[in-house]
């Protein structure tokens, strides 16, 4: 299979992927460890079809980063990690904008999220954190998406 072929397969699996993942985290509020495995073993396919030598630059620091967050209680592990194994995948040159993607997302999933609570008072068990995988997915197809 040639090495663009592997790409656009490899980028429809992790959106099919991405899918499935909004789905439970915004339905369960979980993020199981095999799809985050799955992630990461398609990351590491695009990564050594883009040639993409240097993602040790930028794994290290999203665990550490990521784990000061998680014990101050600002995210969930189960992100973390997500964003970790999708970041395999994205070049350095566009690691900041899909973090900034993420965010920007994010906010506007939380706005959504803070609206729907609104709405349904009467059921306060409704929102339980904000499903931050779904932003996680957004920003991170765009940057495998410029990476490619």
């Amino acid at each position: 299979m040639e090495v663009g072929n592997v790409k656009i397969v490899s980028f429809i699996m992790l959106i099919i992927l991405s899918l499935y993942i909004s789905y439970s985290d915004v339905r369960y509020r979980i993020i199981s460890n095999l799809t985050v495995i799955s992630v990461a073993v398609i990351s590491v396919i695009l990564l050594f079809a883009n040639d993409n030598n240097k993602f040790y630059q930028h794994l290290l620091p999203i665990f550490v980063i990521g784990f000061v967050l998680f014990k101050l209680k600002w995210i969930a592990a189960g992100d973390v990690k997500l964003f970790a194994a999708f970041s395999l995948a994205i070049s350095s040159d566009h690691l900041l904008s899909s973090l900034h993607i993420i965010l920007l997302s994010g906010g506007v999933l939380a706005v959504f999220c803070l609206m729907y609570q609104g709405i349904n008072r009467h059921n306060r068990s409704i929102i339980k954190g904000i499903p931050y995988g779904v932003a996680i997915c957004i920003g991170s197809l765009f940057g495998i998406a410029a990476s490619l």
